[in-house]
């Protein structure tokens, strides 16, 4: 009886995981680079260094901010409910400081 050789997904050859790994460099360059881009505009505003998370928690302020000042909804319950949702994404955008940055400012550090 003569046995066939079943291919396993494991035994690619090394040229074809590069590939995989230079298309998937490119894709996630694609997707992530106009947050790149945002990350650098927020930084410049703000006048320091900005990360991913900031931006995406600064882009999602901005979306809630939209849903809430520009759309009208019939039942005003859904309107307080977008409206706090902004609220909430504004405390979570907002840098938060501990006691001791207060400190080491105060003492000039």
């Amino acid at each position: 009886m003569i046995e066939s050789k079943q291919h396993h997904p494991s035994a690619q050859s090394p040229y074809h995981n590069n590939i995989t790994a230079c298309l998937g460099k490119e894709h996630k360059k694609a997707v992530t680079s106009p947050f790149e881009w945002l990350r650098q505009y927020y930084s410049s505003i703000l006048g320091s260094e900005v990360t991913m998370r900031q931006t995406l928690r600064y882009l999602h302020a901005q979306v809630a901010f939209v849903m809430a000042a520009f759309f009208t909804y019939e039942s005003l319950l859904v309107h307080v409910a977008v409206f706090v949702w902004f609220i909430v994404t504004l405390v979570i955008a907002a840098p938060h400081h501990s006691p001791d940055d207060e400190l080491s400012d105060a003492q000039g550090k």
